[in-house]
């Protein structure tokens, strides 16, 4: 059995490694500020608003981007998007996930 001591370290710990992130609505909203059928260039443009940084990869039609989020503890919470496209340079799928760094 844990004492209340133990226990009360434990969240203390979890709270200092993984910290209380926070995630701007243009991160949260991504997919529906980027709607399927807008043009590469549309999409590059709110990825450049919403902060991100990003590349286009030609071999496969893929803008991939990365928006670095504050250290909170040991712990870097960053958001990486992907975002296909079609032969007629138009958006096709858009894809976002939240990435850790950390010890």
């Amino acid at each position: 059995m844990m004492h209340k001591g133990t226990l009360i370290t434990v969240f203390a710990m979890a709270f200092t490694l993984f910290g209380c992130g926070s995630t701007d609505d243009c991160t949260i909203n991504l997919p529906r500020k980027i709607p399927l059928g807008s043009s590469q260039k549309f999409a590059e443009q709110v990825l450049q608003d919403c902060g991100y940084t990003y590349s286009f990869d030609q071999k496969s039609s893929k803008i991939y981007s990365l928006k670095r989020g504050e250290a909170r503890g040991a712990v870097l919470q960053s958001w990486s998007a992907s975002i296909s496209i079609d032969a007629n340079h138009q958006v096709n799928q858009v894809s976002v996930k939240k990435e850790f760094t950390g010890p």
